[in-house]
């Protein structure tokens, strides 16, 4: 059976133009993965270590460990003099009236301790933990 060229237009025909040169695809360095934290749960991270001066002590005995401040509590300890609990405390306001927190809590056995070299309460493993 042979086609006319009138049955072309009925038939997909196949026209011949100038051939393309494509260049290649630019190779993609792989990415490091960074993990994106949603703006609420940035605001819910606890805030910066507290001042010195709510760290000074001379013996062990004026140590305490409190629940580190921040919007969402993990757990975590901070090692303060007890006399400035309460201005520890009063330092941070959360900014987030619901934070998303994760769930997630450390049981945080540390011991709080004056470092003798630096006059500063510290939290330190307690004796014969691993």
């Amino acid at each position: 059976m042979m086609l006319a060229w009138g049955a072309c237009a009925a038939v997909a025909c196949v026209v011949e133009t100038e051939p393309q040169v494509l260049a290649p695809a630019p190779a993609e360095k792989p990415q490091a993965k960074v993990p994106v934290v949603p703006e609420v749960a940035k605001s819910a991270l606890p805030v910066a270590p507290p001042p010195d001066r709510l760290r000074t002590c001379a013996v062990d005995a004026d140590c305490v460990a409190v629940l580190r401040n921040g919007c969402c509590h993990d757990g975590l300890n901070e090692a303060l003099n007890k006399a400035s609990v309460d201005a520890y405390a009063a330092s941070f306001t959360c900014k987030v009236e619901h934070p998303q927190c994760p769930m997630h809590l450390v049981l945080d056995r540390r011991v709080p301790g004056c470092d003798a070299t630096t006059h500063a309460c510290k939290l330190t493993d307690p004796p014969g933990a691993p």
